[in-house]
């Protein structure tokens, strides 16, 4: 059984990271088109979806709904991993300190099948479980 608190907790990690490299560089409010959910995806909501994607990598039976990137992954997987791999990406564009990472765990295809969840507050550093 895949333990989700400590595997999401080192995604929000690497997301953490990402989010802190590009805040500071020059693409932070660098626009790369219109992702799944028709909102402008960033550099960085990109790199942090990677990063989420890439932690998932190794977990069997899920599949990933991503704001950026839509669904990946089988459809019949019994776990879906929802995600918004910047959750205020118009602030951190803007250059304003109030974003997050937020990751759900359902065991199913409704949201109402979420079993686990995490947000990381990004320019704070304190993470939240439900």
């Amino acid at each position: 059984m895949t333990e989700w608190r400590s595997l999401l907790t080192k995604a929000s990690e690497s997301v953490q990271e990402v989010a802190d490299r590009v805040y500071a560089g020059d693409a932070r409010g660098q626009s790369l088109g219109i992702g799944a959910s028709g909102d402008r995806t960033l550099v960085a909501d990109k790199e942090a979806e990677n990063a989420i994607v890439a932690s998932l990598a190794d977990v069997d039976d899920v599949s990933i709904l991503s704001e950026e990137m839509g669904e990946s992954g089988p459809r019949d997987s019994r776990f879906v991993a929802v995600l918004d791999p910047i959750d205020g990406s118009s602030n951190f564009g803007r250059g304003v300190p109030f974003y997050c990472v937020s990751i759900a765990i359902a065991d199913g295809r409704r949201m109402a099948d979420t079993k686990f969840a995490l947000v990381r507050n990004l320019g704070s550093g304190d993470v939240y479980y439900a």
